[in-house]
């Protein structure tokens, strides 16, 4: 999967180029890395993301917050996760997080569906879901859809496996889930329905 992935993500791409919201994306993780904020007005003004985004790329704000900073419409919890790859490659770093991101949902789709049925059975089921829209497609976009498709993949896993008695596990657990709404905040609904779900999962356990 993460052959697949970072092939088709990096042909594209260089392609195509980085579009939509992918570039507002690249910016707050850059002024996070470089800057440790997330005012991005100064990036804009020299053009910090010319490397991905060789054009004019006008600021995504509704209006100024206090003390007249700007900040991006888009929230922070994609750019936070591709730091480590945008430290080490750029931009291109950044794609190959999204990248191991989707390769590691991908695998947690075969899990379930080894658990669910059998391997040749599961083997099935991670081409049609993994290697198909919209799966495929967000693999080598940086968007948070992807990081958002992999918690409710673990979440899946976690629902259809034993509970685990150690309260580390589930603190990370919950962790893990609280990142929804930093993705985006339609995610809310994605974390409350989980919430419920794995509440339902720990009643006998309480």
């Amino acid at each position: 999967s993460l052959l697949i992935f970072l092939g088709v993500g990096q042909y594209v791409k260089r392609t195509q180029g980085f579009g939509g919201d992918e570039p507002h994306y690249l910016v707050i993780t850059h002024s996070l890395w470089a800057d440790y904020d997330l005012q991005i007005e100064n990036n804009h003004r020299d053009r910090d993301y010319w490397a991905f985004h060789p054009g004019e790329l006008p600021m995504h704000y509704l209006a100024r917050g206090r003390d007249d900073i700007v900040y991006s419409i888009h929230a922070p919890g994609l750019p936070v996760l591709m730091i480590p790859g945008y430290a080490v490659a750029g931009h291109w770093g950044a794609l190959v997080t999204v990248g191991l991101i989707a390769a590691l949902a991908a695998l947690a789709v075969f899990d379930v569906a080894v658990m669910v049925a059998s391997p040749p059975v599961a083997l099935a089921t991670w081409a049609a879901v993994t290697m198909t829209i919209p799966f495929g497609l967000q693999s080598w976009l940086i968007f948070p859809e992807m990081p958002a498709a992999l918690l409710m993949a673990w979440v899946t896993l976690w629902v259809w496996r034993e509970p685990p008695d150690r309260v580390g596990v589930w603190i990370w657990r919950g962790a893990a889930l609280s990142l929804l709404p930093w993705l985006h905040m339609k995610f809310s609904l994605l974390l409350f329905v989980s919430g419920l779900w794995l509440a339902w999962r720990l009643w006998p356990r309480v």
